[in-house]
């Protein structure tokens, strides 16, 4: 593994957090407080709009919050670089409109300094796919490519710490 001198995460907390979009009177969080052990796997549900995804972007660094504390081992992920080289944050939705898997890989690579492409793409032959397919925003296929395409970032990557947020839609027969 590449990170063998990379530290275990200890602590992730956030204290008295109180985050609102600019322009938008409603609180996201209003003096939120939550410790994440480590060590465990933590879920985070809930409808659409309610902070999932805020919630991880404040976690990992993304976001700043209006009032409050966040820190992963007593350090702020927004502002300490040592901290946020160990977070890697991996969201259900990407922004493509038309790429091939292959050039999400490279892109990857180019991003994280110890991202392993030739694992990702032994990764990407064991989970059955083609690294010359293209997905599109309006293939159905893509809610089947995006969750295996994040789990082989996620592997390639092999950081102590992860941050993932899977969003699925569910197909309503009408």
């Amino acid at each position: 593994m590449h990170n063998e001198n990379m530290e275990e995460i200890k602590s992730i907390s956030m204290q008295n957090v109180t985050f609102s979009y600019k322009g938008k009177k409603r609180y996201v969080f209003e003096d939120f407080s939550v410790d994440i052990e480590p060590n465990h796997i933590t879920g985070i549900i809930g409808r659409n709009g309610q902070g999932k995804t805020t919630l991880m972007n404040l976690i990992a660094g993304k976001f700043e919050p209006d009032e409050g504390i966040i820190e992963i081992d007593g350090k702020n992920p927004a502002t300490d670089i040592g901290t946020a080289k160990r977070i890697v944050y991996v969201a259900g939705v990407m922004s493509y409109s038309e790429i091939k898997l292959k050039k999400i890989i490279e892109e990857y690579r180019l991003m994280y300094e110890k991202f392993d492409e030739e694992f990702a793409h032994k990764l990407m032959e064991l989970f059955g796919l083609n690294k010359k397919a293209k997905i599109t925003i309006c293939t159905e296929l893509i809610c089947l490519f995006i969750p295996k395409i994040n789990m082989i970032v996620i592997l390639a990557l092999c950081e102590n710490i992860i941050l993932y947020l899977m969003t699925a839609k569910e197909k309503v027969n009408s």
